[in-house]
């Protein structure tokens, strides 16, 4: 919040001196006023002849309205956020509505020239709409608890204990669930590997590529790699490549993890997700992680590193 104090002309410089003389290690500077406008951060004051006082915002010579790019890899909220920041600060600032419509092209234009599209203006205002009625209602709850002599406050929902601390322990390995997973052949001649999804546990998952009386195993490329060539798979070599609640978003993930790791077990075109072939370029120089897991050295900084380029190459 812009704070002003107006002063007598005479006065302005001995007040000048005696904020300077407060504390030696805080010095204040002055400017004055050219053509009846004073800048002060964003905000530049206009004095009229009657005395009355305007205030929009200011930018400074040397300003290019080079922004975010839309088509940079950042998150979405963030593009977003600077249309709302920049909106926010000129509904804030400007205090005659009739210089609100020309604050607010100069905005979509500046914003235009960075790559943004119409729709993204829409869905700013929409989410900003939606915050501040959601600021409304809590003022109207506490304004209303608050005579029936009802205290209230409010509880921040990101906090740092939140980010650090987990209170319940990780679940074992092979009672997760909704997992990509990768696996080789036990059997010493073979190291052939398969790379699958599953919504159930690890464990029940893996048994129904060992186990023939289910139905669902029965057509798994796995249970049939078992079955005739009279391998197996051991549990606890399963290794978790990806995990991912959704249905249609593990399937993708899934195809994608297939593409880079080229297992010989799976069956080729049979994956839920056909991933398209325009994603060969992109996974084409991601590391292969067969050949670790085969030799028990796999690298768990290098495997995240792994999954996140993953993640991001599928915007999910």
């Amino acid at each position: 919040m812009i704070r002003l104090l107006l002063l007598d002309r005479n006065e302005a410089d001995s007040f000048y001196k005696f904020i300077n003389e407060v504390d030696p290690n805080i010095k204040f500077t002055q400017e004055e006023c050219v053509d009846n406008k004073l800048a002060f951060l964003d905000c530049q004051v206009h004095i009229h002849e009657d005395g009355s006082l305007k205030s929009t915002v200011y930018r400074k010579p040397t300003h290019t309205d080079f922004y975010l790019q839309f088509d940079s890899h950042h998150p979405r909220i963030h593009k977003l956020g600077v249309i709302r920041s920049l909106q926010l600060r000129a509904s804030t600032i400007i205090s005659d509505q009739e210089d609100l419509p020309g604050e607010q092209n100069h905005i979509q234009k500046s914003l235009g020239c960075c790559g943004y599209p119409n729709w993204a203006f829409t869905k700013a205002k929409k989410k900003r709409a939606h915050t501040e009625s959601k600021r409304r209602n809590g003022q109207r709850i506490k304004n209303t608890l608050k005579s029936f002599g009802i205290a209230t406050s409010y509880k921040p929902t990101n906090i740092i204990r939140g980010k650090l601390v987990h209170v319940k322990d990780k679940p074992p390995k092979d009672k997760q669930s909704n997992l990509v997973y990768g696996i080789t052949c036990a059997a010493t001649d073979c190291g052939e590997a398969y790379v699958g999804e599953t919504k159930q546990s690890l464990r029940a998952r893996i048994n129904q590529h060992r186990r023939p009386s289910s139905s669902e195993a029965q057509k798994s490329a796995g249970f049939n790699h078992c079955k005739t060539s009279d391998h197996f798979f051991k549990p606890e070599e399963v290794v978790i490549l990806d995990k991912e609640d959704k249905w249609f978003e593990r399937g993708v993930r899934e195809a994608i993890w297939e593409r880079v790791e080229q297992p010989a077990i799976n069956k080729k075109g049979g994956l839920r997700f056909q991933l398209p072939h325009a994603w060969d370029q992109a996974l084409q120089n991601l590391p292969r992680q067969y050949a670790q897991w085969a030799s028990g050295l796999q690298s768990s900084l290098g495997f995240r590193c792994h999954i996140w380029g993953l993640r991001s190459l599928s915007g999910l």
